[in-house]
């Protein structure tokens, strides 16, 4: 197995910023072990580390602690496109009347993105660093980013979202950034950028043209097709856990157990509404073992063809005793017709031998397993446990 590249602490003050290695925080227990003053002479608190202004800043880190489940940042390695929460995290505040402004920060950015020209020129250079671990203060450099995406509209790349908590209700905002095709940032350069010379000889050339004309280009991978293991299909945090419990036993009270096929169809159309605009629940018998039926649409309304999926659902008790075979998986197989898919939606995981199969012969079935229920409900704005309960006690009792 290939081991993290990583930097010590000790050595961080020299540092180049390479792809995907890790940079280790100090040891003595407290906030001097963060990384990002001796790293980049940045601030060591808040998810926007900025050099000078908070709002105008000349240089920006984007941290993501990946510890906050209901705020998913998420870098998606195959489009390049990272995906990154503000912050208005709790009640009681306007999306811009926030003690570190980083929404503002946001709002700035992408207006200027958005008016171009010399405008853009004001957009500092941003580094994007994810959290390695629960403990310690260890992070991980995933690349340098600029905002939006060329596939996001001006109306799309950065929004302002609803959310809840203790019954009260805040915004947010969400933004779209796209990570530039780029593999390391040299030392000389962020000395540049605090000498105030951003577009110096050390500016990686991607940089430098999205600056001046806007043009992506954006660090895109085909990402290998694995097995995933238990852990990585069941949630992990307490939250996770706590939702998928409450989805399971919501289910074992109800009088009928088809609510559990309707649920999972709603499931699978929340992953994409915008594709997935209906699907029926098959009846109690005669169904041919599909449990739920559907159309994902692709092009616009003027020229779109709809492929159909076969879903099926199962109940399973969310541990380690409960995984789904490779006698189901099998009859969702034996059931899709050519141009078809299915999708299985359970609230446990996929056994290995089962998945394994899927992998191996290629066969078009999506896995929706108990980490992704609650990704999907989160990504929904279901992101707490009263939330969930009323959307169950309303949508499937």
């Amino acid at each position: 197995m290939k081991l993290d590249f990583k930097f010590e602490f000790s050595e961080l003050s020299n540092a180049d910023l390479n792809l995907d290695a890790i940079y280790k925080g100090g040891s003595k227990g407290n906030q001097s072990d963060d990384i990002f003053h001796k790293l980049l002479g940045l601030e060591n608190s808040g998810g926007f580390r900025a050099l000078k202004s908070r709002t105008e800043p000349t240089m920006l880190a984007l941290v993501s602690s990946t510890e906050e489940p209901e705020w998913p940042d998420f870098l998606d390695i195959e489009t390049g496109i990272f995906t990154y929460y503000g912050d208005n995290r709790t009640p009681g505040h306007t999306i811009l009347d926030t003690a570190k402004k980083g929404n503002k920060c946001l709002e700035n950015l992408f207006n200027w993105t958005h008016e171009g020209g010399q405008k853009r020129k004001k957009i500092p250079p941003l580094f994007i660093f994810v959290k390695v671990g629960k403990k310690g203060r260890d992070y991980r450099f995933r690349g340098l980013a600029v905002p939006g995406n060329p596939i996001f509209s001006q109306t799309e790349d950065l929004i302002s979202v609803w959310k809840s908590k203790d019954d009260r209700r805040f915004q947010n905002y969400k933004a779209i950034f796209s990570v530039l095709s780029i593999n390391k940032i040299k030392r000389d350069w962020i000395k540049d950028i605090h000498n105030g010379n951003v577009l110096s000889e050390n500016c990686p050339k991607v940089w430098k043209e999205w600056i001046e004309t806007g043009n992506y280009k954006i660090l895109k991978s085909i990402k290998e097709k694995k097995i995933k293991n238990k852990e990585q299909q069941m949630p992990q945090d307490k939250l996770g856990k706590k939702l998928l419990k409450i989805i399971y036993e919501h289910f074992s009270s109800t009088k009928d157990a088809y609510d559990f096929e309707d649920f999972a169809g709603r499931i699978f159309q929340m992953s994409d509404p915008n594709k997935i605009q209906d699907y029926t629940v098959t009846q109690k018998s005669g169904d041919g073992g599909r449990d739920v039926i559907g159309f994902y649409k692709i092009g616009t309304n003027n020229s779109s063809y709809k492929f159909s999926y076969h879903l099926e659902a199962k109940r399973y008790k969310p541990d380690e005793k409960h995984e789904i075979g490779v006698r189901f998986t099998q009859r969702l197989i034996s059931r899709i017709k050519y141009r078809e898919f299915g999708v299985f939606v359970t609230t446990s995981y996929i056994g290995k031998k089962a998945y394994e199969e899927i992998i191996e012969d290629n066969h078009p079935i999506i896995f929706i397993t108990g980490k992704d229920i609650v990704d999907i409900l989160i990504k929904s704005g279901i992101n707490n446990e009263k939330n969930l309960q009323d959307f169950l006690i309303k949508s499937f009792s």
